[in-house]
């Protein structure tokens, strides 16, 4: 009887463990970076590059959404950013630039200006 017994579960372990139709399938890594969150400039800096860098373990296309912020300084008055519809594509891995001119005021003296630039959302394939 207890060869019996031990010839059925030995068949039935064998049935379930070769009857397994489970495939594990991976999921894409992804993340951003952004290296630096607090930049300070003097007026007369020009061009600001801001890198934001976008991983993802199988090299996908995505899009990275940002805002910008106002706070004491205003865009259009005192900054212009690009790209200006808040948008870094990104062909893979890589980095991209959100880029801050920095509009100068000769003569005035405007104190210490500052606004937030906020990554929204991200999309890809």
């Amino acid at each position: 009887m207890k060869r019996l017994i031990n010839i059925l579960l030995t068949t039935a372990c064998a049935a379930v463990l070769f009857s397994c139709t489970h495939e594990y399938a991976f999921k894409t890594t992804s993340y951003v970076i952004v290296e630096q969150t607090n930049i300070a400039v003097k007026e007369d800096a020009g061009l600001v590059r801001i890198p934001v860098s976008a991983f993802n373990s199988a090299s996908l296309t995505g899009s990275v959404y940002f805002k910008v912020i106002d706070g004491t300084a205003v865009q259009g008055t005192d900054f212009t950013v690009e790209p200006a519809n808040g948008v870094l594509t990104f062909n893979g891995n890589g980095t991209e630039y959100i880029q801050i001119s920095v509009i100068e005021h000769p003569g005035v003296l405007t104190g210490a200006l500052s606004f937030s630039v906020e990554l929204t959302s991200v999309s890809g394939d």
